[in-house]
């Protein structure tokens, strides 16, 4: 049996390379924003520690073409919520022309994971086999050119995976599972397709593409989907103050892994969108989505949703940025429905305070604080108070930070 690799020599060097990123940006003039955040989180009787830092850069090199760069890390101490693994980093750089008919970008992402913690991935193909990521790389091009009403888009993904794979194996001496790992393996996924829309009228549109998703990594194809689909969009404005949209979607569906009743799968949606006046703006929207097999011969329903948000903005802000946030979204079919509250509100000069509430039925709730000090319309610094509490009986999780958003 193998130690468990840990990543944390590669997690150094990237971090290093966002320093070196950074001060290439502001050498050659770039748009630089930087988030940071640091929380001491308390739960189920434990301290620990959580980074949140996100660096975006914009760097215009001719008039149509602009340079990209972004990073994020997340790291702690042990494994926290929704936090897989305890340290992970992205790295984001890309290139992006614009002209006025033509759109082309291509860019090449990074994700490293640190203190990997064992996920079972493909659980249908091996059940008896865990992998821990090690290090993800991904490079991705995509275009999009427009004349008149038509609109053509390709894109092309490649996913590369490293990974450690641990085994469990019967030992008929112990009568119990022992894990052995084994030597690193890597998984290649390839993700590409082609869109085309045509604007019908000013209101209406048709589309219609087809996308291919290879995962190379079985000698067989039975997780290979080709997808065919065709939709229409119609958006609708009866007056200044009334909005209505709506689409309908149908994917056919192709792969040896899929269920028959799968094949098919339609996608409908409405929304209405109103001001009410007295700074009040708010929204309702329908979503349904429905399935069938080759033959169409049944139609069953997966789920509709219901969504709706009511914002009221305060008028005694000179900046606008004082309001009052609520909504829901309610899924019968899932059994789950939430339900949110939000409201930001001006104290004083460049003093704002934060007040947020989430609740996902027979999941969790989340409660937060926030206290915010802009110095400068470009600067934020915060203090932020956090309570994640889950509904399967574990502690709340109390997160309690300070951070800094600046914009360069």
């Amino acid at each position: 049996m193998y130690p468990v690799r840990e990543m944390c020599g590669s997690m150094s060097k990237q971090c290093y390379l966002i320093f070196i990123f950074v001060l290439l940006a502001l050498a050659l003039n770039a748009e630089v924003q930087i988030q940071s955040g640091l929380f001491s989180v308390n739960g189920n009787g434990d301290n620990t520690y959580l980074n949140q830092t996100r660096i975006d850069a914009n760097y215009q090199l001719l008039p149509q073409l602009s340079l990209l760069y972004s990073a994020k890390l997340d790291a702690a101490d042990r494994k926290l919520g929704n936090f897989p693994q305890n340290k992970w980093l992205s790295n984001y750089m890309g290139v992006d022309y614009r002209s006025k008919h033509l759109q082309v970008s291509a860019a090449y992402r990074n994700l490293a994971f640190g203190t990997a913690q064992s996920l079972p991935l493909y659980q249908e193909w091996r059940g008896d086999l865990e992998l821990a990521r090690k290090m993800q790389h991904q490079t991705q091009i995509e275009a999009k050119s427009s004349f008149g009403g038509m609109e053509l888009s390709a894109f092309g993904i490649h996913k590369h995976l490293d990974t450690t794979p641990t085994e469990y194996v019967f030992n008929f001496d112990t009568f119990e599972m022992e894990a052995v790992q084994m030597p690193d393996r890597a998984f290649d996924d390839a993700y590409y397709g082609v869109q085309a829309a045509y604007r019908v009228t000013p209101f209406l549109d048709l589309r219609a593409g087809t996308d291919i998703q290879q995962a190379n990594f079985t000698k067989n194809e039975i997780y290979d989907i080709n997808t065919v689909a065709f939709g229409a969009q119609l958006q609708l404005e009866p007056k200044a103050t009334t909005r209505i949209s709506g689409s309908f979607d149908w994917e056919n569906r192709a792969g040896e892994n899929l269920e028959p009743v799968t094949r098919n799968m339609f996608y409908t949606s409405l929304r209405l969108q109103q001001s009410l006046g007295m700074n009040i703006n708010g929204f309702i929207s329908l979503l349904n989505t429905s399935c069938t097999d080759d033959e169409m011969s049944d139609l069953y329903l997966i789920s509709n949703q219901i969504r709706s948000q009511v914002q009221y903005h305060f008028s005694y802000d000179p900046n606008q940025a004082s309001y009052l946030n609520a909504g829901l979204k309610l899924s019968p079919e899932f059994r789950t429905n939430t339900y949110f509250g939000e409201g930001q509100f001006l104290l004083m000069n460049h003093l704002y305070a934060m007040l947020n509430f989430k609740r996902i039925e027979r999941s969790l709730s989340n409660y937060q604080a926030k206290v915010s000090f802009f110095p400068s319309p470009f600067t934020e610094c915060f203090l932020q108070y956090t309570i994640s509490s889950p509904d399967n009986g574990d502690k709340s999780l109390n997160y309690l930070g300070v951070g800094t958003s600046i914009r360069l």
